[in-house]
């Protein structure tokens, strides 16, 4: 099955970190991503950019189509840390 993202907007300076969340408050019961630009001094920044996958998906399926748009954009996938808020599936650089 084709990804099909909902939206998918970009630009900004510094390196993007996507954050993979299951159902944030502001999007209950999906897959979203939204990019973080991260800079030299170490901070980082949210930005409004965001990814969201087609609502008529399973979760597992939004999750399967979401790795493969990022696989795209990203080099590396970094699973979930402990400490990391509950919605917080992945991270992707």
């Amino acid at each position: 099955m084709k990804p099909s993202p909902v939206a998918v907007m970009s630009s900004a300076p510094g390196r993007d970190i996507w954050v993979v969340y299951w159902s944030p408050l502001d999007h209950p019961g999906r897959i979203i991503a939204r990019r973080h630009v991260t800079f030299a001094d170490g901070s980082s920044e949210p930005t409004n950019d965001m990814i969201a996958m087609d609502v008529r998906e399973s979760p597992k399926d939004q999750l399967r189509s979401m790795r493969t748009v990022l696989a795209g954009r990203c080099d590396l996938a970094v699973t979930r840390d402990a400490e990391d808020e509950p919605q917080i599936v992945e991270t992707w650089m």
